[in-house]
């Protein structure tokens, strides 16, 4: 009985050295697996830090161009102002210079008016002026 006790015990310490390797195989596996986790870790939280200074960069790249924008927006916005502003001074002064001009043929044709009333007044005082002579000379006789 002691013989089979021992055989026993050697039997289950042989089982049991093998499970010992095969623990020890199964944490060695575990071990790389862990150190492969703790890389990729590594690895993961660079790449998100890079990702974030990334994101930082654009947000203010992104900052920048919204305000060039704006202030292009504001330049154009003025520029289309002064155009119009250009163009409205364009069409104002071609109305006043169509209003000059019709004054000026207005008095254009005043000026007539008053020559032709000035030449015929003349002829009058000329013919006023003729019958008088005549209504002296007849008056002296």
């Amino acid at each position: 009985r002691d013989t089979l006790d021992v055989q026993a015990l050697a039997e289950k310490k042989g089982e049991l050295m093998k499970e010992v390797v095969d623990v020890r195989g199964e944490l060695g596996r575990v071990k790389e697996e862990e150190e492969e986790l703790r890389k990729m870790y590594e690895r993961l939280k660079q790449e998100k830090e890079k990702t974030q200074r990334s994101l930082k960069k654009t947000a203010e790249e992104s900052q920048r161009y919204q305000e060039e924008i704006g202030r292009l927006q504001d330049s154009l916005l003025t520029s289309q102002m002064q155009a119009m502003t250009v163009s409205q001074l364009q069409q104002d002064l071609a109305a006043k210079c169509e209003q000059e001009q019709g004054i000026l043929a207005e008095n254009e044709e005043l000026r007539e008016k008053l020559d032709e009333a000035n030449r015929t007044i003349r002829n009058m005082e000329v013919g006023h002026s003729a019958e008088l002579s005549l209504v002296r000379k007849e008056m002296k006789e």
